[in-house]
Parts: C-alpha cells; sequence; structure tokens
C-alpha cells in the first residue's frame, strides 16, 4: 500500500483525537543541514525508566513486525500515536514502571527522548515510518527553534534506516489552546514539517 493510502487512513482516524494536519515527505537518505543555533532553554533529555529500557532491549530480539503499524508502515511517536494504535488499530501498549509504551511509541516522549532510544538501537526501525512528535515539547514551553532543531536530528538519523518517512504535523493541546504563545510555537513548528514535502533529495529546504 502506497504512503498516500496510508496518509488518507491516518487523517480519517486521527481525527478522532483530535489530529488536524497531516504531511508527506519520503526522503531517501539525505543529510538534513544543522542550521540551527542551540537556544540557552534547551528541552531536557531525561533518562528512560530502567525497565522500560530492559524491556525495549528484550524486544529488539524480537523477529516480529515494527509494531505499533499500520499497512506496513512503523508508528513513531508520543502518546498520539500511542492512544491511536489502541483504540484503532487494537495494539495495547505495555505498561512499565508507570510508563506506557509499544515499540517507539512512549508515553509522555519528548524529541530529544526519541532521538535517544532510536540512536540506542531498543528495537527494530522499519523501512516504512510515520513520525509524530512535539507534543510534549510544546507543554513544556520548550522553543520552535529547538524543536525543529532535534526534529531534524530524528530525520537525519531514521534517513540512514528508513525508505519511507510520513511526518505529521501536530495538532493544538487542548489546554494550551487558548494561549498565544502556544499557537506561534505551533505553528512555526508545523510549518517547518509542511517545508519538508518539498525537500529536495539532497535535504536542501
Amino acid at each position: 500500500m502506497g504512503a498516500y493510502k496510508v496518509w488518507e487512513i491516518l487523517k480519517t482516524a486521527l481525527t478522532r483525537i483530535r489530529s488536524v494536519f497531516i504531511m508527506v515527505n519520503v526522503p531517501t537518505p539525505m543529510n538534513l543541514p544543522h542550521q540551527w543555533l542551540q537556544p540557552e532553554s534547551s528541552a531536557e533529555l531525561l533518562p528512560a525508566a530502567p525497565m522500560v529500557d530492559k524491556r525495549f532491549t528484550c524486544l529488539q530480539a524480537l523477529h516480529n513486525p515494527p509494531r505499533p503499524w499500520i499497512f506496513g508502515y512503523q508508528l513513531i511517536g508520543d502518546s498520539m500515536l500511542l492512544r491511536f494504535s489502541q483504540q484503532i488499530l487494537r495494539q495495547p501498549p505495555i505498561l512499565s514502571e508507570s510508563i506506557r509504551f509499544l515499540g517507539y511509541c512512549v508515553s509522555g516522549q519528548r524529541i530529544g527522548d526519541l532521538l535517544k532510544r532510536l540512536k540506542s538501537g531498543f528495537y527494530h526501525i522499519g523501512s516504512n515510518v510515520v513520525l509524530m512528535i512535539g507534543t510534549n515539547d510544546l507543554v513544556k514551553n520548550c522553543q520552535a527553534e529547538q524543536m525543529i532543531h532535534e526534529l531534524r536530528r530524528v530525520l537525519d538519523y531514521l534517513c540512514t534506516k528508513a525508505e519511507k518517512i510520513v511526518v505529521l504535523t501536530l495538532p493544538p493541546v487542548p489546554l494550551h489552546e487558548h494561549y498565544t504563545h502556544h499557537w506561534t510555537r505551533l505553528n512555526k513548528y508545523n510549518d517547518f514539517i509542511r517545508t519538508l514535502n518539498n525537500a529536495a533529495p539532497t535535504g536542501e529546504f
């Protein structure tokens, strides 16, 4: 099944959990330029709970398809895709030390957390990937520039592993959607994701 069909299915289903916009990016390997300066208030990378890391290591040895997944696309992100996996795909999460996760979908996960887990090789990365990450960074008031900088690093790494990548923009966070600062950061981050749709194979925008 092609990326467009998966896009349409996800767009319809994610509407039920407040997802609002989806863009497709299918890079083949590329090196994204790191032009963003490191801001003073960067997102803190919290270490994963030991039991979660242990469970990830156990899952790495399995030969089952990457989970959660839909029509051959592996889902990677935070509680948004974890909830989608549980409610729509009927793929229940694992609970370990009060942390819910399934594959690389981890509740409460921030962009930097995801990069750490990806590089540690806890779990297999499929050739087709759907990525939605950044909501928890927004909740923690991380600046959009820092979020974009870290997303570039995640994409740099994923492009060395995956052949097709679908990147989803973020919906507003209900508890914060009345604040101008929330919308400013959200729109800047989502605008960057939209530019990926026109990215050249070399990663130049």
